[in-house]
């Protein structure tokens, strides 16, 4: 037991006659703070060094390296002078740490991982922490066999490193040895329960489980070959199917010969709006095979419930295809929506050599054209006209696109967006938003036909990663005793998954009420902040991450009244 109090050591460049300090330790990717009480002095601190403090008879020297001053104020009053300066432990520097860009885990056509991107957590979270500056970081507890997708385009490491982890059910820790390591939740080191040990505050906070876990992925994808019809510019500025425009020729489009330049037509306006678009624009309207839906046989079609009755609930459409491909800057990106069909030729020109040219095989993929996607409309805009022969007579071409897009409920007007629910027996909904997990859904045909074959799902890997989440989740609502403990002396504990909040006081003179306080299991340290309050405070929302909330949904979470709009959480 200390029987004995020793004067109190703190140091720090450029602080001549520190007086006391208060430091606390959090985990996470923000800093700590230290506040430090001097007597007033006409120099300026350094911008940064090592702060060291001890109290007691432990001897537990505490040491910052690369810490920053982050502010000096001066307090004046009639019971004295006083200036404080808030230090922060070098994690202030991971918030500045070289931006990261890469494709990991990314999954092929069949659901399987490209072997060119794979790295397991473990691997994600060393070359995030090496280019926050940690490349020693110890993730040796991170045992998960999940290899998570992750894409980076020059993004902020500390913030991916944080969201990557959080959901996971890991915390990071940086160690007093000025080390950082991970820890899984709920793995720690056990305080000592000896002499020095001057209150333990020991409490049961039962979690509040809810009914259901429900994990909410990216919204859903999916990729199958859409018709078209031939459209056009009208001169009132709408877009009408070719056979309803206001100037088609009265003998119909077969009869109209002058396809450059549209002299037939009698109206400037009409020739100019022809010009633009008969022939070049073809907007989807169904299926390949004519339907709006996509069912084949017994094999379920996602989204959910929501049935397709109009092509509008498709769109915007998405100009790439669910297959990826290494551009010639050595990044992997989707291959574009492909367009095929049956024509004849391009412009006056024929595709293929006279005196006898004919159609083009059925679904033959267009490459000798440039053309471009309305996204919003579904349009196939071409650079010039393209047609087919038709006994002789030239007539719009048959045109297809194999693209992707998401399903959209035509009542609630949200995209769907596949859901993972696990039940606990409690009361209301805990909905975890996890955008990196997506189901993927591709219709394959028979060779060069629009008939179906199959529809291939990633519905198993999707809810294999789900229930990592969920496991995490669901370990959050394990009944903890949370405990309180303050020791006289200044100990040098880490914190870890059990310790989650750690505060040290030091005085040079007099006795302190503590030296060092510690919470364990639970973030009950006043005026410490929580993970929550960090992550909602690392600033822009990143994609995936449950903690990352807007200040508004964290006030209904704080005050109880956040709860799933239908069941469901919306979005686009």
């Amino acid at each position: 037991m200390s029987s004995t109090y020793v004067s109190g050591v703190i140091t720090f460049p450029g602080v001549t006659a520190p007086i006391s300090m208060v430091a606390t330790r959090v985990l996470g990717v923000k800093p700590s703070s230290a506040i430090i009480y001097a007597q007033p002095q006409a120099g300026s601190p350094d911008c940064s060094g090592t702060a060291t403090f001890v109290w007691g008879t432990s001897s537990n020297l505490i040491t910052w390296t690369n810490a920053l001053c982050d502010s000096s104020s001066l307090h004046v009053s009639t019971f004295g002078h006083q200036q404080m300066f808030v230090i922060y432990d070098r994690r202030w520097r991971w918030s500045k740490g070289q931006p990261v860009t890469g494709a990991y885990n990314v999954r092929k056509t069949d659901g399987t991982i490209d072997a060119t991107t794979q790295k397991t957590l473990a691997e994600l979270a060393t070359l995030l922490f090496t280019a926050m500056g940690e490349p020693a970081a110890d993730v040796s507890l991170i045992t998960s066999t999940e290899y998570p997708m992750l894409i980076l385009d020059r993004s902020n490491p500390a913030d991916q490193l944080a969201q990557l982890l959080d959901q996971r059910g890991y915390v990071i820790s940086l160690m007093v040895d000025n080390t950082v390591k991970v820890w899984p939740k709920g793995t720690g080191a056990t305080l000592p329960a000896n002499d020095d040990l001057v209150n333990a505050n020991l409490s049961v906070d039962p979690p509040e489980v809810p009914s259901v876990i429900r994990v909410v992925c990216n919204r859903t994808l999916v990729q199958s070959m859409l018709a078209t019809v031939p459209v056009g510019l009208d001169t009132d500025g709408r877009i009408r199917k070719v056979n309803d425009l206001s100037y088609k020729p009265a003998g119909g489009w077969d009869t109209c010969k002058d396809w450059d330049t549209f002299s037939s037509l009698t109206t400037t306006i009409a020739q100019e709006c022809a010009k633009l678009s008969v022939g070049k624009w073809y907007q989807v309207v169904s299926q390949a095979d004519g339907t709006q839906d996509i069912r084949h046989g017994d094999v379920d079609y996602c989204p959910g419930e929501i049935e397709v009755t109009d092509v509008s609930q498709l769109l915007p459409l998405e100009n790439m295809i669910l297959d990826t491909a290494v551009d010639p800057l050595g990044k992997t990106r989707y291959k574009p929506a492909v367009v095929s069909g049956v024509y004849w030729g391009v412009g006056s020109n024929p595709l293929q050599n006279p005196p006898n040219p004919s159609n083009s095989p059925a679904f033959t993929e267009i490459k000798g054209l440039p053309w471009t996607l309305n996204r919003e409309y579904g349009i196939v805009m071409f650079q010039d006209y393209i047609q087919k022969d038709n006994a002789g007579t030239k007539t719009f071409a048959d045109i297809y696109i194999t693209c992707c897009y998401s399903v959209h409920d035509a009542t609630v007007q949200v995209k769907d967006r596949y859901e993972v629910d696990r039940s606990l027996g409690g009361y209301g909904y805990d909905v975890r938003e996890v955008e990196e997990l997506q189901r993927r859904l591709i219709v394959t045909y028979v060779s060069n036909t629009s008939t179906v074959t199959n529809i291939n799902d990633n519905k198993t890997t999707v809810d294999d990663d789900a229930d990592l989440y969920l496991d995490a989740a669901q370990n959050s609502y394990v009944t903890q005793n949370s405990n309180v403990l303050m020791y006289r002396d200044c100990y040098s504990f880490n914190t870890d998954g059990i310790t989650l909040q750690l505060q040290w006081r030091v005085a040079v003179q007099g006795q302190v009420v503590f030296g060092t306080m510690a919470s364990q299991y639970a973030e009950n340290l006043y005026l410490l902040p929580t993970a929550l309050a960090m992550a909602i405070e690392r600033g822009p929302r990143i994609i995936g991450d449950p903690l990352n909330y807007s200040k508004a949904r964290y006030n209904r979470l704080m005050y109880g009244d956040y709860a799933p709009r239908g069941g469901k959480l919306g979005g686009k």
